[in-house]
């Protein structure tokens, strides 16, 4: 009797010896394209919002492995469990059909930025139709966009990123800059300081909320995502998620 016992506590000790290393090394990889100042590889955490994502894994030992690529290289290597999943994207329905989403990591506005000399008042899409409009590739609003030009003498100008078409705006090339209320401001002051004359709209286009994303095609990649949650509960109950916020912008982006 008192054999096994001590077999079944050198089982249990061997198995504690080789699990534990196991999840200590649990590694996903995220992708990411440059979004400052939730996601950037110029930034300090690489952004606060991929800072967030790291220690909400971390919660649960996962550590994470971030790669920077152009946004739609980023979706397609995650789509496809190239790399584990991928970060900082709202929900839609094609996704869904390629992915499991986390719960809502950070909430953002996609608003109009204009030059302040021209004015511009709109209280639905349509009174954009006759604008001249940059939209940033892969952006939701594209398709709406797109159709309401239609009705009117505007045009639509997709722009390989965001710097791109606040370039255009700033330059007069277009009337609107549709973009991330954040996002657009952070690069207005880290790219066009003196550009004094574009302002953002109050009224935001839309309202959601990024999310991580797993592929569908990693092995237990539900589980992760349930790690992540619990990893984000925390954070935002024991007040580390504000605490991140705050340092964040206050500190080190000093916005």
């Amino acid at each position: 009797m008192k054999c096994r016992i001590q077999f079944a506590v050198c089982f249990i000790l061997f198995f504690m010896m080789v699990a534990i290393p196991s999840l200590a090394a649990e590694t996903v990889v995220l992708t990411y394209g440059e979004w400052p100042p939730y996601h950037s590889s110029k930034l300090p955490g690489k952004g606060v919002a991929s800072i967030v994502y790291e220690e909400a894994f971390g919660f649960s030992g996962v550590k994470v492995v971030y790669e920077c690529l152009p946004w739609k290289r980023a979706y397609e290597k995650a789509r496809h469990g190239e790399a584990t999943g991928s970060v900082g994207w709202l929900k839609s329905g094609e996704r869904e059909k390629f992915f499991f989403y986390s719960d809502p990591v950070m909430e953002s506005e996609t608003v109009f930025f204009y030059n302040r000399y021209n004015g511009f008042e709109w209280n639905e899409v349509e009174d954009a139709k006759d604008m001249r409009i940059a939209i940033p590739l892969g952006d939701l609003a594209q398709e709406t966009f797109t159709t309401v030009v239609k009705s009117g003498s505007g045009e639509i100008h997709t722009t390989r990123g965001y710097v791109q078409g606040m370039r255009m705006l700033v330059a007069g090339r277009v009337d609107l800059f549709v973009c991330n209320r954040e996002v657009g401001l952070h690069i207005l002051k880290n790219r066009f300081p003196d550009a004094t004359h574009v302002v953002v709209h109050p009224r935001p286009i839309r309202k959601g909320a990024s999310h991580l994303i797993i592929s569908r095609r990693i092995p237990f990649g539900l589980e992760l995502v349930k790690k992540f949650n619990k990893g984000l509960h925390w954070l935002k109950e024991s007040g580390r998620y504000q605490q991140i916020l705050t340092e964040y912008f206050e500190e080190k982006s000093g916005l």
